[in-house]
């Protein structure tokens, strides 16, 4: 389980730099960003709940094994993305197709 939880005490020092990172953005970049970093925190959170249980359970160990992986590379990709700036949360089409409707009706 060492490996494991290394993986996670990685991820979660990620996600910190990345948020560091995004402090200094502007505010459209963190709205950008928001759904990403929750979902990396969310996954974290699950995994560490899983480990926390595998010593109960087995089907904990193979799922915080899993987990973990999953989380790192989810927080990687937040923090590669906070510190080369992309606004994939808000690309201009997906973006106007949800709020063109919603500024005409302005």
């Amino acid at each position: 389980c060492e490996g494991v939880l290394a993986q996670f005490q990685d991820a979660f020092e990620r996600l910190s730099e990345a948020a560091r990172h995004a402090i200094d953005a502007d505010h459209l970049a963190h709205q950008g960003w928001a759904k990403d970093f929750a979902d990396a925190t969310a996954e974290l959170f699950a995994g560490i709940v899983f480990l926390r249980d595998a010593a109960t359970f087995e089907r904990s160990k193979v799922l915080a094994r899993y987990t973990a992986a999953s989380a790192l590379r989810r927080a990687t990709r937040v923090q590669e993305m906070v510190a080369h700036d992309e606004r994939t949360g808000f690309d201009d089409e997906s973006f106007e197709s949800v709020v063109g409707s919603y500024r005409s009706g302005m």
